[in-house]
């Protein structure tokens, strides 16, 4: 009975999840779409200024509140990422105890995830209120992809040209959101999460706040 129980918990579970990665992927494809509206020629950008050189609300007013209403729906989504990323990493965590209870030994296909995915490099640290903390970023991520930087385009890089290339990214991306996509180990759990990194400028040193190496 108790066998049948928790087989009956973990499909619930790995249902839950399922939905949870679904509304996460509906989020990413809303946020992409958002990006591209604003970046369109004639679009004010997701960080151009609403008023002119003298400090006047520029003139097009349909065009100011439907980037306004456009700006504030990127920032409520990156929440509800932030929040559903925290659902699916804390549920992955939950279904992987109750399947090591119900079978010990380790899964293959976890094993197979971690040795056929090279990452670029790895977070030594994050510095909190910084843009990679409010993204998400946490020490010991491996970085999987970097905006359009993957393995499959810096195969002969060493590891200073690709930090080298992040840079150069980051810099070349100020105040417009990156897609990160990090390999995360907690609880012997191995999961691929993705991120969206808003490098600018705030309080402390650089553009995004973390050391990569």
């Amino acid at each position: 009975g108790q066998k049948k129980h928790m087989s009956t918990q973990v499909d619930e579970k790995n249902k839950r999840l399922k939905e949870l990665v679904q509304q996460k992927d509906e989020i990413e494809k809303e946020l992409q779409e958002l990006h591209e509206t604003l970046e369109k020629p004639g679009q004010l950008g997701i960080r151009g200024n609403l008023v002119d050189k003298d400090g006047f609300p520029l003139d097009n007013v349909s065009l100011i509140l439907s980037t306004r209403e456009a700006r504030n729906r990127i920032a409520c989504l990156q929440t509800d990422h932030l929040k559903i990323m925290k659902d699916i990493e804390n549920g992955l965590f939950d279904l992987h105890k109750d399947l090591k209870a119900k079978n010990p030994t380790p899964s293959p296909v976890e094993k197979k995830a971690d040795e056929s995915v090279k990452p670029l490099c790895q977070v030594l640290d994050v510095t909190e209120g910084s843009p990679s903390h409010s993204a998400g970023f946490q020490k010991g991520d491996k970085v999987i992809s970097f905006g359009s930087i993957n393995h499959s385009n810096v195969v002969s890089g060493t590891s200073s040209a690709v930090l080298s290339t992040i840079s150069e990214t980051v810099k070349n991306s100020v105040g417009r959101p990156i897609r990160v996509q990090v390999q995360r180990l907690q609880d012997g759990v191995l999961s691929n999460q993705v991120l969206f990194l808003t490098p600018q400028k705030w309080s402390g040193a650089g553009l995004i706040g973390c050391r990569l190496g």
